[in-house]
């Protein structure tokens, strides 16, 4: 990117004070976790400064842990993002809108929660309605 070594270090420290990954500065990749070294990529990409984020499938094999500090992360943004994934609920904390593709076509987009919510919708393009947009009862236990 023609940057000096200066502005090179700075940018490199402030994205993983950013991703909350200062610490791994110094580590070699090689003993990194997995939801370290996605940390770290995602890191590396803010460094650039870029206008659009584009992620694919951010969250997939991740323990619950490294799950949450990417949603956090990928949540507090405030860039333009595009973001594929199945994991819907991720989705719902993260994007305000959704376009549902299906076979390479655009079904139907607009708010997150709105899309989403249509059960039959979501079952006739093979997904499940996100457990967080199911009305939940709460049952007392009887002593």
């Amino acid at each position: 990117m023609g940057l000096s070594k200066q502005e090179v270090t700075k940018r490199t420290m402030q994205s993983l004070k950013q991703t909350g990954c200062s610490k791994l500065a110094a580590r070699p990749p090689h003993h990194l976790s997995g939801g370290e070294k996605r940390m770290a990529a995602i890191a590396t990409i803010l460094s650039m400064l870029p206008e659009v984020l584009l992620f694919d499938e951010p969250t997939s094999n991740l323990d619950a842990l490294n799950r949450r500090k990417v949603i956090n992360t990928i949540g507090g943004l405030k860039k333009s993002m595009l973001i594929a994934s199945h994991d819907l609920e991720f989705l719902i904390e993260t994007c305000s809108r959704v376009i549902l593709i299906d076979k390479g076509k655009i079904v139907r987009q607009g708010p997150i929660k709105e899309i989403m919510a249509d059960e039959k919708l979501m079952r006739s393009h093979h997904l499940e309605k996100p457990h967080s947009l199911i009305p939940h009862k709460h049952f007392r236990g009887t002593t």
